[in-house]
């Protein structure tokens, strides 16, 4: 079910790759010379290579994207835990791995409905669950917010609003990923434009680079999953209540 990646979204993963040395090279000419500082760098940088790996493959609908995903998690785990200051980055984290490890099963034994004569199908979310998914991400950034601006780590509380935002919604799209619903997409490209001014706020060029070369990646991997053949095209709403039985069958 894997997709060969076409010319000009290769090019842009090697060009990703130089964004992202480039960005490590400018967070090197600003810190202090020295092994904690450059331990950070070094975490950092190998992390953001290998989120860089997971969303190519993430577009080629490649399993090995989740043993990618585990490997990344760790590392970014060990670096937001010693050098970043955005609280809620840990936390998506731990979930990104724990659902990373969730998603490597599911992918290779999904549900009936969602089984294929190649591998597991794509599908959409109801109507219902879009307004459900909604509501979530509404509460999970208030929540979030409150407690961020509350606990006085952030430097403004537009920062800490950010923070919370990307978190809800990055935890939404992993969680997209793991039952491959497409519109986990929507939540990346969020996340992604939120994630470019809020790591700049905080003088990590690296991780600028990262979220732009999301967003470009996540704008392709949205047009090439909509038109997979993989993709279960659910029909109008008209028939939604047939639809949500079998979603809620899916999702026990």
């Amino acid at each position: 079910m894997g997709k060969t990646l076409s010319p000009f979204f290769l090019g842009f993963t090697i060009l990703s790759f130089l964004l992202i040395s480039y960005g490590s090279y400018l967070d090197y000419t600003r810190i202090e010379i020295n092994f904690y500082s450059l331990s950070g760098l070094s975490l950092s940088f190998f992390s953001s290579i290998l989120g860089i790996c997971f969303v190519v493959l993430e577009v080629q609908e490649k399993r090995l994207m989740f043993i990618i995903g585990i490997i990344g998690s760790i590392l970014s785990l060990i670096y937001l835990t010693f050098w970043s200051p955005l609280i809620w980055d840990i936390l998506i984290t731990i979930v990104y791995l724990v659902l990373n490890a969730y998603a490597l099963f599911y992918w290779k034994h999904p549900h009936k409905m969602q089984q294929g004569q190649t591998g597991i199908l794509t599908r959409s979310l109801s109507i219902k669950e879009i307004y459900f998914y909604t509501l979530i991400a509404l509460l999970g950034t208030s929540l979030l917010s409150y407690i961020g601006i509350h606990l006085g780590r952030y430097s403004s509380p537009m920062q800490a609003i950010s923070d919370a935002t990307t978190t809800a919604v990055s935890i939404i799209g992993q969680w997209f990923l793991s039952k491959k619903i497409l519109e986990m997409w929507y939540m990346w490209i969020i996340a992604n434009i939120i994630s470019i001014p809020l790591y700049i706020s905080i003088g990590s060029y690296t991780y600028a680079l990262v979220y732009f070369s999301y967003l470009i990646i996540s704008f392709y991997g949205l047009i090439t999953w909509r038109n997979s053949t993989s993709h279960i095209k659910y029909p109008n709403n008209n028939a939604e209540d047939n639809i949500i039985n079998t979603i809620k069958n899916n999702l026990k």
